[in-house]
């Protein structure tokens, strides 16, 4: 079992299609993912998103707004 990491400030949520749970954390400019169990997969993002505010998910791409600066990032959900 993975350890979800220490802190996270939830500001979004979406679900894949593999039912897989993204977290926008934008406090600490990531993404978290869990299982829908809520166990931690992995995290992600916080080299290239300052600020994940929104989340959603289209086909295999995670789509991430962010608050600062205004920007939309599409991500590799599966």
């Amino acid at each position: 079992m993975s350890v979800v990491p220490a802190s996270f400030a939830i500001h979004s949520i979406a679900i894949s299609k593999d039912r897989r749970l993204f977290v926008a954390d934008r406090g600490n400019k990531r993404i978290v993912v869990l299982t829908i169990d809520g166990e931690y997969v992995e995290t992600y993002g916080g080299d290239v998103l300052s600020s994940p505010s929104s989340l959603a998910v289209g086909g295999d791409l995670l789509w991430v707004t962010e608050l600062l600066p205004l920007a939309v990032t599409a991500l590799l959900s599966t």
